[in-house]
């Protein structure tokens, strides 16, 4: 009866390390995703501020030519 007992012990503390294992490797992924979430954040804002530098300049390229189309 005794052996069953540490056996039982045994298994239980087996278990609990897998799911400690398997929770550890979830929360390194969950970081890992994270990461990569902020790096396309910052991508994102960067080509958004691009963006809008280039449509300004195409805004003052349109305005100069409805000008010189005035004129004519």
């Amino acid at each position: 009866m005794e052996h069953l007992i540490w056996v039982l012990q045994g298994l239980v503390g087996i278990v609990l390390a897998m799911g400690g294992y398997a929770f550890k490797a979830i929360f390194h992924r969950l970081e890992r995703n994270e990461g990569r979430l902020n790096s396309l954040e910052v991508a994102m804002a960067k080509n958004m501020e691009q963006n809008r530098s280039i449509f300004q300049r195409l805004e003052t390229i349109e305005e100069k030519i409805d000008r010189l189309l005035e004129k004519r």
